[in-house]
């Protein structure tokens, strides 16, 4: 994103076939869709069949996330280089579409999955139950640092 925001910043195209952040937006999004809409189509018999649906809207839901997000990331970073603030808002914006979609992943995820402990990893100091949900704080986090223009992560 900063080498595709640098280039462009300066009035550059990217070379012939050099694939955009943006282009993996439009492209995971165009996959999301897709991923709902059979997930949406598909006949519920009640039974197993509900966590492959279940598991298809997930990825349907973490593509259009993952869209929202590249996109947010890449209007944040283009304010942060040439500090035109409607990028600014614009990333704010993204993020706040994207919130509800997270959101909606850990309605979808907590029906069917259990909580599970994690490991201790960097951003995450002591082990604890994880699902989709206990990252809620951090996508409104996002938020706030693009609001903000906040330049380092909080502690977790």
């Amino acid at each position: 994103i900063k080498d595709y925001v640098k280039l462009t910043s300066q009035g550059a195209n990217p070379p012939a076939g050099t694939v955009t952040p943006l282009d993996v937006a439009d492209r995971a999004e165009a996959i999301g869709r897709e991923a709902l809409e059979r997930a949406g189509r598909t006949p519920s018999d009640g039974g197993s069949i509900e966590l492959e649906i279940a598991d298809v809207k997930a990825w349907g839901l973490l593509a259009r996330y993952f869209a929202l997000k590249v996109r947010a990331a890449t209007a944040l970073q283009t304010f942060r280089v040439t500090g035109d603030s409607e990028t600014q808002a614009r990333a704010v914006s993204l993020l706040e579409e994207a919130l509800p979609v997270w959101r909606e992943l850990s309605e979808v995820t907590d029906a069917v999955y259990r909580e599970v402990e994690s490991a201790k990893l960097i951003w995450i100091e002591k082990p604890r139950l994880l699902s989709w949900k206990a990252f809620i704080g951090d996508v409104e986090y996002d938020i706030e640092i693009a609001r903000e223009d906040v330049q380092t992560m909080r502690p977790r």
